[in-house]
């Protein structure tokens, strides 16, 4: 039993250390592993040994703490066999733990089905949690043999933190992460080893190339930047796009980590319905081997027209440019996005976005002197006729 005078913060691990004590009591794995029915008369009658577990400590739990409690005593019950005990380790997570199945299994398409299986996990709502941890936990260890050792006080702790959104430091790192970090340890594996850019942008322009509607409909659920959103994203983000874990915990990594999930929604939702133009542009920008020189500013200024007739028009180009231009990192991804659709609305043909461009502006965007709105604004302004920027700086100073 956990003392009552214990820390709070080791509760988790002495509990799971507890768990091995009920395979030699076959009566008491016979009533845990009824638990899984996720029934409130069976998880009444895993009271005592729960309890039994935890002591005075439960009374302090949250009631999200007191669930999955019961819930991972309920599953290692259910993984547990006669003739061995449920494996232990201390390393790994659930997405490790499917990316080992790799070796496990083979023939046509056990790949696929094996990836299937695992994003269905992966975008579980934590409602669906508990059932779809039970359905992975049996599939495991069906899959394997001897079962697979599980890091069962990870799972405890990811099961309760399921759902939270990870804020970066200094940066909005708006992603949910648990999945981050399942996510991340399924596809690394087989992630190749080379710098990540000459990896990340080819594969999301193979994406348009190869008309992988799918795929790209999945990125573009993550234009909102939001933690429903980039579950969808991270998948591809990970996997078929390889962008590899984070190197080591820093600013400029979380950066070049948020500004890859925006520029790959932005670039599916730029693309929408019309996939094959968004290839042909992208084939064009190739063949041109277009140096890294257009921003949002060249854009805007493209949009610009002639004559005494275009004057509103131009002011409402130069409104919707200024209001990109002020926002801080926070409200880009719906500003960007904003401004994509209006780019888009108002030019003919579409106009070629270096989408590497616009990524290394993202991660430039707060940066001290501000250097991607000042390319930016210098792009816009730079090619207005001279009467037209003297009207611009007297606006800009009242």
């Amino acid at each position: 039993m956990i003392q009552s005078g214990s820390k709070k913060p080791n509760w988790r691990a002495r509990f799971i250390r507890q768990l091995p004590y009920f395979h030699k009591d076959r009566g008491a794995i016979a009533t845990l592993r009824r638990g899984v029915s996720l029934q409130e008369e069976d998880w009444l009658a895993m009271g005592p040994y729960v309890h039994g577990s935890l002591g005075a400590l439960e009374e302090t739990l949250s009631p999200r703490e007191r669930q999955a409690a019961y819930l991972i005593t309920a599953l290692y019950a259910d993984y547990d066999r006669p003739d061995l005990a449920p494996p232990m380790t201390d390393e790994g997570n659930m997405g490790s733990h499917f990316a080992a199945l790799r070796e496990e299994e083979a023939g046509e398409g056990a790949e696929e089905r094996l990836k299937r299986r695992f994003l269905y996990l992966l975008n579980t709502h934590p409602d669906d949690l508990s059932l779809r941890l039970r359905d992975a936990l049996r599939y495991l260890r069906a899959q394997s043999d001897p079962p697979m050792a599980i890091n069962w006080r990870r799972l405890l702790d990811d099961f309760i933190a399921w759902g939270e959104e990870e804020i970066g430091t200094g940066w909005p790192v708006y992603y949910r992460s648990v999945q981050r970090r399942w996510a991340i340890a399924f596809w690394q594996d087989v992630a190749p080893q080379q710098t990540w850019w000459e990896v990340f942008f080819p594969s999301l322009w193979a994406l348009a190339r190869e008309k992988n509607r799918g795929a790209m409909a999945a990125l573009q659920r993550g234009v909102g930047m939001t933690a429903e959103g980039l579950a969808h994203i991270a998948p591809y983000l990970y996997g078929l796009l390889r962008f590899p874990a984070r190197i080591h915990p820093s600013e400029k990594w979380e950066r070049w980590e948020w500004a890859a999930f925006l520029v790959a929604a932005l670039f599916a939702d730029y693309g929408g319905e019309a996939v094959g133009t968004l290839a042909s542009q992208l084939d064009d920008q190739a063949r041109r081997k277009r140096p890294w020189e257009e921003n949002l500013g060249h854009y805007f200024a493209r949009l610009r027209r002639k004559g005494r007739q275009a004057k509103e028009h131009n002011r409402r180009v130069e409104r919707h440019f200024m209001a990109l231009l002020v926002v801080d990192s926070h409200d880009l991804p719906s500003r960007l996005r904003e401004a994509l659709s209006y780019l888009k609305s108002q030019a003919q043909p579409t106009i070629s976005i270096c989408w590497e461009q616009l990524f290394w502006d993202i991660v430039d965007w707060d940066d001290e002197d501000y250097p991607a709105r000042l390319r930016w604004a210098k792009a816009f302004w730079g090619t207005m006729p001279r009467k037209d920027k003297m009207q611009s700086k007297r606006k800009a100073t009242r």
